[in-house]
């Protein structure tokens, strides 16, 4: 695998750092040469990052789902592992994704990986075209989707944004974390989406420190509190502190 050296880019402190860095032809050449496959080697942590191939699909999809399905919120609505894996991923595994979606290894280990994918090639299945598992399972994750829907408010909206990329599931190996790793793989998928000329990118966090990790480089709408979220008079996440936040940055504006 050919490489190549984004030290430029994870070493910014800001959207305004980056976006400077970015209009350098040699950085610009970097972030080309990871567009196409090359791998960067951050040296100080010892981890690569690589977009991922379809061959790692299966070992990327158990990761995430045995992170994210275990943990609040997911694991407060009772979203078990195997669901994660059939039907939220499922979805996912249906748009544009190897495209966008980085990867990050210890030697030949994945341990984290943040989901990308082009925000308007996603396919919702309609109601009566669903099958009664997924239907269930739907009514099962309603939460999830109102939070959600509630949290991502974007101006303009993403529909409204042109060409949208969007971060649909992160997960870094707890061994790994607090390092800085989440960080660098949100400069890097912000600089690979400007590069791509995409128009807006927006993720979800569910959580403080996936706010944090992004914090640099986006810009954060309001938080949406677990707590307030009631669905036919019941509150599933009744004592759950916190909420998900939507982390959005306009990076090429639309002519």
């Amino acid at each position: 695998m050919s490489t190549c050296d984004l030290t430029w880019c994870v070493n910014t402190g800001s959207w305004e750092e980056l976006l400077a860095a970015l209009q350098l032809p040699e950085n610009r050449a970097e972030i080309a040469k990871f567009a196409s496959g090359a791998s960067y080697l951050h040296q100080p942590t010892g981890v690569e990052y690589t977009l991922m191939r379809q061959d790692d699909r299966e070992k990327v999809f158990q990761l995430i789902a045995n992170i994210l399905a275990t943990q609040e919120p997911m694991s407060t609505i009772g979203i078990t592992v195997e669901e994660y894996i059939r039907y939220i991923l499922g979805l996912f595994a249906s748009t544009t994704y190897l495209p966008y979606t980085i990867v990050f290894k210890s030697g030949n280990e994945i341990v984290g990986a943040y989901l990308t994918n082009d925000h308007h090639t996603r396919q919702l299945p309609a109601l009566d075209q669903m099958s009664q598992d997924q239907l269930a399972f739907f009514q099962k994750a309603a939460p999830h989707i109102e939070i959600g829907t509630r949290a991502a408010c974007v101006d303009p909206s993403p529909e409204a944004s042109g060409r949208v990329i969007n971060g649909y599931s992160d997960a870094i190996r707890e061994d790994f974390r607090g390092k800085g790793i989440g960080r660098y793989g949100n400069a890097i998928r912000m600089a690979l989406a400007y590069h791509l000329g995409f128009n807006l990118i927006f993720r979800i966090c569910d959580n403080e420190s996936s706010v944090m990790s992004g914090r640099r480089y986006f810009e954060n709408g309001h938080m949406v509190l677990y707590e307030s979220i009631e669905i036919g008079g019941v509150k599933p996440y009744q004592g759950l502190k916190g909420g998900k936040v939507c982390q959005f940055r306009h990076l090429n504006p639309r002519l």
